[in-house]
């Protein structure tokens, strides 16, 4: 099978060197993608790309081919070319990587080993990106296309294209879209409304660090993900006081059930439950979050000769500011009976 990293497209209002070429956590990110291909035993890799700074990367390098246009630039202002152009279009089995993703080592070897019948839509959750809990948790933006039928994949881009002529999409159609029409899904002809989303089928949501890189801004908050995972980031200790759903699950480290036996769903955290999280998001745990609500109370900070420096006080205070906050919420409003979630 190809392997073809996706590295198109023009984003010189964003950056000046392509995307794709950005240095995350000192790898440049199309570099990471083709080692992690490699080391997975991959050795048919193609990038597409018409900039000729890509030309180093000891692979080959495929000129896009834009076989089609639509007729109305208004609607997709920096070209009339549709993204779906973005899948090249060839005849043998092929995975199209997205070049703008810090893929983790797991990803990689997740796509390369999922055996495929006819197509594989692989996403990642959308937590990295900042939106609020609902928002489609399983999967957001798109990773991979693993490609074993053709015939199927390129038939849904073609009725796609038909579509974009028939005035019926508000919106350019991207991979969301492809993977909804290859699926029997009912189509968002409106825009990328929360419903596009929504997954099934044959998909595969992962659920780690990896994530697309849209703004510098993003790269500070895959840098951070790694940090807390290899442990270079201040962890603070806490312990759950009443159960609750975390949206931001994937941020928390080394969780104890206190419960080992009981099975939760995902991101579901219940009383006596402890786990490591960054600063900001047990600041948030403990009450600047929409509930005003403390869901848990600090233990320690990590590591602890950093504890004289930081801002948490000891469990038996943040007990009793807890105490304040819980009776004058209940002055105010009865709110609080509502599903409680944390983000």
């Amino acid at each position: 099978m190809k392997y073809i990293i996706m590295c198109g497209g023009n984003y010189s209002d964003k950056f000046e060197t392509p995307k794709q070429l950005l240095k995350v956590n000192g790898e440049i990110l199309v570099e990471r993608t083709i080692r992690l291909l490699k080391e997975n035993g991959i050795k048919d890799i193609a990038i597409t790309t018409n900039d000729s700074r890509f030309n180093y990367l000891d692979v080959e390098i495929i000129e896009p081919k834009i076989e089609y246009k639509h007729n109305n630039p208004e609607r997709h202002k920096k070209s009339n070319s549709s993204w779906l152009n973005a899948y090249y279009p060839i005849e043998e089995h092929c995975c199209y990587l997205h070049g703008d993703v810090y893929y983790s080592d797991n990803a990689i070897k997740i796509i390369v080993e999922t055996k495929v019948k006819d197509t594989m839509f692989f996403c990642i959750r959308d937590l990295h990106d900042g939106r609020p809990i609902g928002v489609n948790p399983k999967g957001r933006e798109p990773l991979a296309y693993k490609v074993e039928n053709q015939k199927v994949f390129r038939k849904a881009i073609e009725d796609l294209f038909k579509m974009i002529d028939e005035g019926k999409f508000k919106t350019d159609p991207i991979s969301w879209n492809l993977y909804r029409k290859i699926n029997g899904l009912e189509l968002d002809y409106k825009g990328f409304g929360n419903g596009i989303f929504n997954t099934k089928g044959d998909y595969i949501a992962i659920d780690d660090y990896s994530t697309d890189v849209d703004s510098m801004g993003d790269i500070e908050k895959i840098e951070k993900f790694i940090k807390i995972i290899e442990g270079g980031i201040e962890m603070i200790k806490v312990e759950v006081k009443e159960q609750f759903h975390l949206g931001r699950f994937n941020e928390i480290k080394n969780l104890v059930r206190k419960q080992a036996n009981v099975k939760y769903e995902e991101g579901m955290l219940d009383l006596g439950d402890t786990f490591e999280c960054t600063q900001d998001l047990a600041e948030y745990l403990l009450g600047k979050n929409n509930f005003s609500r403390a869901f848990v109370d600090v233990i320690e900070v990590i590591p602890e000769q950093k504890a004289k420096t930081q801002k948490f006080a000891p469990k038996e205070k943040q007990e009793a500011d807890v105490q304040v906050k819980e009776t004058k919420k209940k002055t105010t409003t009865k709110k609080t009976t509502k599903k409680k979630e944390g983000k």
